[in-house]
């Protein structure tokens, strides 16, 4: 009977601390996802991206910030791409944050019609890890399509201004 006790104790023991391990894990690995997508500050590895891909006329616009550069690839479809690079300082990520936070773009939401569209363009801006889809055969709310609009042009803006082949 002791021998009983002793194992089912060893097991209790053992199944506790397999709860406290998983418990150690989840709560670590949603710390680290919460660090990722805190966007008070713009981490090393923190990044925003803009796509821009017209179907008919092979138009694309490419727009990458990271925390120390920014990389703009125009193509018109005509012509030769066109990539312009710029260094990003402080003032320029606290000013893409400050306006993203103020149009509370991890708000925005859209949905991805899978049906094929002939003559359509499509819109991808990420924000860290949260993806919005926009163009032809997405939808979303008028709200979440203002705001959406809004932060992409100012995303275009901005590079537009930073470019070095204005």
């Amino acid at each position: 009977m002791e021998f009983y006790k002793v194992m089912h104790l060893r097991s209790i023991k053992s199944i506790d601390m397999k709860l406290f391990l998983i418990a150690i894990i989840f709560f670590m690995a949603s710390s680290n996802v919460l660090a990722q997508n805190d966007d008070a500050s713009w981490g090393k590895d923190f990044t925003i991206t803009f796509s821009f891909t017209g179907s008919m006329d092979g138009s694309q616009t490419k727009l990458t910030f990271t925390y120390d550069s920014m990389i703009y690839t125009r193509n018109s479809g005509m012509t030769a791409p066109k990539t312009d690079l710029h260094t990003m300082t402080a003032s320029d990520r606290t000013m893409i944050i400050k306006k993203m936070k103020a149009l509370k773009i991890k708000e925005v939401t859209s949905e991805s019609n899978m049906a094929p569209v002939n003559d359509g363009w499509s819109e991808m801006l990420c924000y860290g890890s949260h993806c919005i889809q926009g163009g032809t055969s997405a939808k979303m709310t008028e709200k979440n399509k203002q705001i959406f609009s809004e932060a992409c042009e100012f995303l275009q803006t901005f590079a537009n201004g930073k470019s070095k082949s204005k």
